[in-house]
């Protein structure tokens, strides 16, 4: 068994891990977004096997142009805040597959974390393409005063992410992963959004959970 002072070895790595990568988050539009395509992915679970998928959808016509998944064996047990030590390594496996992406959303966060490096953050500067952070729940930051159905949510008086009412009564948390600006991160949401969600995170949603419950 693990000892104390081991795990709180571990732990420092981990934290010293997220660290450095923060440092290399882009909060540029790097590409400019050209409303082409955008990739959705989502992660399910049964007992310690992981299934997850990514759709790309063309945004004009909102339909899939390509749909892949996988199955991987979980390696790590969730631990608060360090999300991408358990989810990480099947989205890295699962973008690979992909033919183009466009903006890659990821159920998850992004700069809304406690060391500015969630999950979407930690697969955009380590495969260095363009990420956001699309959460369902708010775990850190306060939401400000509702505008137009948006609200900044801000920590130490830093607006870290924006949560964005996409015609429901709850937002979702829209947050900058890596190469992309929050304003540009809350246009890709919007544009691609079907009845209140983003419409890849949605299908990725559903294929993911299908395959937990089926295989």
């Amino acid at each position: 068994m693990e000892s104390t002072a081991m795990q709180e070895n571990r732990m420092l790595r981990y934290t010293e891990d997220q660290n450095s990568l923060a440092a290399k988050v882009t909060m540029e539009d790097i590409p400019p977004f050209d409303r082409t395509i955008v990739t959705g992915v989502d992660i399910h679970y049964r007992g310690f096997d992981a299934f997850g998928c990514a759709t790309v959808m063309n945004i004009e016509s909102m339909q899939p142009v390509q749909t892949v998944t996988l199955e991987k064996e979980v390696e790590f047990e969730y631990i608060p805040g360090y999300l991408y030590l358990r989810e990480g390594p099947i989205i890295l496996d699962l973008l690979k597959l992909l033919d183009s992406t466009g903006p890659v959303m990821i159920d998850g966060n992004g700069l809304l974390h406690p060391r500015r490096l969630g999950l979407a953050s930690y697969v955009g500067v380590t495969l260095n393409i363009q990420t956001i952070g699309v959460a369902k729940s708010l775990h850190i930051g306060s939401i400000g005063l509702r505008a137009n159905d948006e609200a900044p949510i801000t920590e130490n008086d830093a607006v870290i992410g924006m949560a964005v009412w996409l015609g429901r009564k709850t937002p979702v948390f829209v947050s900058v992963g890596h190469r992309i600006t929050l304003s540009t991160s809350v246009v890709v949401v919007r544009e691609c959004s079907i009845n209140g969600y983003p419409e890849p995170l949605r299908i990725a949603h559903i294929t993911a959970k299908t395959m937990a419950r089926e295989c």
